[in-house]
């Protein structure tokens, strides 16, 4: 999904220059042979939304989507580097692609921040549970058959 051309109800770092910060993510992917093993790990520069973080308000999230298998989950954390996301290697095929988050953990009544583009001083805004609050981009591999996982079975 296209997450970076959308409009927002409140700031949103890694959009446009809504919030003063940085985020960005280092994917490792690994494969075990039945297992898929996707290692995201998250840098952040921003104190409002570490803060957020620490009092558990927010945390890291990943959205895994496979078109090949139409395979789609949420992944969350606390941490910004957490143990590797494990995913059965039957439910993914071909390209798959990982967005990657800072999300509301509750709902935040009057989030703000001096780290706030200038436009919004003095503004706070309602955040519900699940909103974004940053986007880091998105991450991509290709989750291959060997060519025994690809032969056809014949019917009886």
């Amino acid at each position: 999904m296209l997450y970076n051309n959308r409009l927002y109800p409140h700031p949103v770092l890694g959009i446009g220059d809504d919030v003063t910060g940085l985020i960005e993510v280092e994917l490792r992917v690994s494969s075990s042979g039945k297992e898929i093993e996707i290692a995201p790990s998250f840098k952040i520069i921003n104190e409002a939304l570490q803060n957020l973080i620490e009092k558990k308000q927010a945390m890291f999230v990943s959205h895994i989507y496979c078109r090949g298998t139409m395979y789609r989950d949420v992944f969350k954390s606390e941490k910004n580097i957490n143990d590797a996301i494990k995913v059965a290697s039957h439910k993914l095929n071909g390209e798959v692609e990982i967005d990657f988050f800072i999300c509301a953990n509750e709902s935040i009544a009057s989030y703000s921040s001096k780290e706030f583009n200038p436009d919004y001083s003095g503004y706070s805004f309602s955040v519900d549970k699940g909103d974004i609050l940053a986007y880091a981009g998105k991450g991509k591999f290709f989750a291959n058959k060997s060519p025994e996982e690809l032969k056809s079975i014949s019917a009886l």
